[in-house]
């Protein structure tokens, strides 16, 4: 029997034999979503998020026109809604965080699991019929800061916490293979060999370079994700279950919970655990200002200011200090780090005690302490893409000048 539901576009009333649907749409603003789909090159379907046009109309007059970094791709719902977070995940994540130092486990910490998210995070695709992709400003600077933690043998900045990476994509496994083959972290075409290792839930084998040394402790292409054929070939709103991963590396899920971060610029993509997500902008340039560097093409330093990457490097740093990860995310440990960043902002620059400080010098301010990180590490700070960073890092680190970007 017909269900009646309030469009969310709209808000007008609706019937539809359609069962528990999560962002109804009504018939009007459904045409009105396509049509803009198909102006913009995106594949006809229903959306879940508010059409372009409706969107621009609520920005007002004076206000730039929004892009895709604004609202979002618009993509559709999945046929089967993604598990809530279990009761589990909310206990850990309500506990008062507790840093390593004054915990038990200080001595021999167990590794910090950094799950990165490529697409819209760390790079983009030139279009959706190129699939040359652009690189994040700093991105073979993070990769070489992750690895120098992943080894950290022969630092005298001690202790250092291990990092396991992961990589966790709704890419497909070919289309991954490729991405990553890109940006130095596979060579091609070893991603792609393990589908034949992948096991009945998808999981994908750990993956290794021409040379044995391994490279990525796990990765998990979109065939791991657990979709229906329908949704597979959709570009359906997506969610990275960690527990996928923490089963894949073997890890118990009360210490997964405890020591995973996702790095991901979708706040959908962590709804099953929402608290351990690492807020970053999205990454969503002008292709058109892109020039080719290598095997990517990168934005010339006049077309882009982003350090995003950089902060990102300062907070991971922060969050291996601590032994409960979404516990310390849910308890502002991103707000408190910008929050100190004004206040150095207010005493550097003389002004009264809550002065507005622009966003602009919070991120400056939390970038330059990404880039004090890396001094610590050894690692060259590079805004530009580096194609030897794999290299440098097993060498030992960059010399001990570190370039300022």
């Amino acid at each position: 029997m017909p269900a009646t539901y309030t469009c969310r576009t709209c808000g007008s009333s609706f019937s539809s034999s359609r069962i528990n649907w999560a962002s109804p749409t009504c018939g009007s603003c459904e045409l009105a979503a396509r049509a803009e789909q198909r102006r913009e090159g995106l594949s006809a379907a229903r959306v879940t998020s508010v059409p372009f046009a409706a969107r621009r109309a609520h920005l007002g007059t004076g206000t730039r026109a929004a892009t895709k970094s604004d609202i979002g791709r618009l993509r559709v719902q999945p046929s089967v809604s993604p598990s809530p977070p279990s009761s589990q995940y909310f206990d850990l994540a309500h506990e008062s965080g507790v840093t390593l130092a004054s915990s038990a486990a200080a001595s021999r910490p167990p590794p910090l699991v950094v799950v990165l998210s490529p697409s819209y995070t760390l790079v983009c695709r030139v279009s959706s019929s190129n699939s040359t992709l652009i690189v994040r400003p700093y991105l073979s600077t993070l990769l070489a800061y992750l690895y120098r933690r992943r080894r950290p043998e022969g630092l005298e900045r001690e202790p250092v916490r291990e990092v396991r990476i992961v990589v966790f994509s709704a890419m497909r496994i070919y289309n991954l293979a490729t991405a990553l083959h890109a940006i130095g972290l596979e060579p091609a075409p070893s991603v792609a060999s393990t589908a034949k290792d992948t096991s009945a839930e998808g999981e994908v084998a750990t993956t290794e370079s021409a040379d044995n040394e391994p490279l990525l402790d796990l990765v998990l292409p979109r065939e791991s994700m657990g979709l229906d054929t329908l949704d597979y070939n959709r570009d359906v709103v997506t969610v990275k279950d960690l527990a996928i991963v923490w089963r894949g590396l073997g890890i118990e899920a009360l210490d997964g919970i405890r020591t995973t971060v996702l790095v991901d610029e979708s706040v959908q993509a962590a709804f099953p655990q929402p608290h351990s997500r690492l807020p970053i902008t999205p990454f969503d340039p002008d292709s058109g200002s892109a020039v080719r560097s290598g095997r990517v093409r990168e934005l010339p330093g006049s077309t882009c200011n982003d350090t995003a990457l950089l902060s990102t490097i300062y907070y991971l740093e922060l969050l291996g200090r601590e032994a409960n990860v979404p516990a310390a995310l849910k308890g502002g440990l991103v707000r408190r780090s910008e929050e100190d960043a004004r206040r150095v902002v207010r005493a550097r620059e003389g002004l009264a005690e809550g002065a507005e400080v622009s966003l602009y010098d919070v991120q400056e301010e939390l970038a330059r302490r990404g880039r004090a990180v890396c001094a610590e590490y050894g690692i060259e700070v590079s805004r530009e893409w580096d194609e030897q960073w794999r290299e440098k890092v097993r060498k030992g680190g960059a010399s001990e000048k570190v370039a300022r970007s």
